[in-house]
């Protein structure tokens, strides 16, 4: 019971440590569409760490909610990141990501510890959820116009190859002998 409690705690701070981030980045975002996925993934979480605490408190636990003492060093370092970046959505994007790893690492730890096959259950539930919050901030897309795209290179690369003979691949790539 008491490692099941332990990490119950452990994932309630990391969902509060993500709620809080969430809360911070969306107002500083320009993009409407990523503002709407961290205000998405901020309620998400709220209820999940809202549905587990009530959990806790009626099996007899005490939940301690507010998050953990890293929390506001990690906003202090998603902010600090997102400054130095070329591209502030997608640095916020990235951060945001690597929040939700690390709150589905705590979901798997916290199912593994579930002795109690409703806890579980529930548990699964809700990192399903959370994949979900996860895919939608992973798929946030490229740049707006206007920005470079880390793909475009290779393609501008490989049009400058363009040769107007017709040559097979390999006399292109010089192993055939003429």
């Amino acid at each position: 019971m008491y490692k099941e409690s332990a990490a119950l705690q452990k994932l309630l701070y990391a969902l509060d440590d993500s709620s809080a981030l969430y809360r911070r980045l969306a107002p500083k975002t320009t993009s409407s569409h990523l503002k709407l996925l961290l205000e998405r993934a901020n309620r998400t979480h709220q209820w999940i760490a809202g549905d587990l605490a009530e959990r806790m408190t009626a099996v007899g636990g005490t939940p301690k909610r507010g998050g953990s003492l890293l929390g506001p060093l990690q906003a202090m370092r998603a902010n600090w990141l997102a400054r130095i970046s070329l591209d502030i959505e997608q640095a916020y994007a990235t951060q945001a990501l690597q929040r939700e790893d690390s709150v589905l690492q705590r979901f798997d730890a916290a199912i593994a510890e579930a002795t109690d096959t409703g806890l579980r259950s529930l548990l699964q539930t809700q990192e399903h959820l959370m994949d979900n919050v996860r895919t939608q901030i992973e798929c946030f897309g490229p740049p707006l116009p206007g920005q470079p795209h880390a793909e475009a290179m290779p393609q501008l690369v490989e049009a400058t190859m363009y040769r107007p003979e017709s040559l097979t691949t390999a006399q292109a790539r010089g192993r055939l002998q003429q």
